[in-house]
């Protein structure tokens, strides 16, 4: 009797084990592909909404690769055009964009409210400072549209920049 119930009882943590391993699957399938950048917001850690690097008019691209890779390439869409190029021309130009290779992990913990945990590891940016950090965000399918919400950490004095993207066309 001890046996059968052991049986069944690791028979059922295998099965609990393979349901998880499907729904990372699934989602991590979901968000195969290049996404359209439509929405940015952010805010500061009292949860005041706060203006993103991308303004009123964001604009660019994330593709993530089956193979474990993500580009992502966002603007400021409203950032004037310039005359010549100078250091503080160069500056609001990077204030105003992003833009990084990365290896990515889906997290295979199942998701919770906020979605599913993805990290992002950095290894060229724009940024040189973000090469070689992780990137957390939870992200989730919301009727179509992909969103990212940047994981921040204990003690920091921003909130959370969400992102909100179209499957490109």
């Amino acid at each position: 009797m001890h046996r059968f119930v052991g049986g069944a009882l690791a028979l059922m943590a295998l099965s609990m084990a393979n349901i998880a391993t499907a729904s990372a699957q699934a989602t991590k399938d979901q968000i195969i592909g290049t996404w359209k950048l439509v929405g940015a917001s952010a805010t500061d850690g009292t949860g005041t909404t706060v203006n993103t690097r991308f303004g009123d008019k964001p604009d660019g691209y994330l593709s993530i690769t089956a193979d474990g890779r993500a580009i992502a390439v966002l603007v400021n869409a409203a950032t004037p055009k310039y005359g010549a190029m100078t250091n503080d021309v160069a500056g609001n130009i990077m204030k105003a964009m992003t833009a990084w290779a990365a290896k990515y992990d889906v997290d295979s913990a199942a998701p919770t409210a906020d979605g599913t945990k993805i990290s992002f590891k950095i290894d060229a940016g724009a940024d040189p400072n973000l090469n070689g950090t992780t990137q957390g965000f939870m992200f989730k399918m919301d009727g179509g549209k992909l969103v990212l919400k940047s994981i921040v950490p204990a003690g920091a004095v921003t909130g959370p920049l969400t992102l909100t993207f179209d499957k490109a066309k």
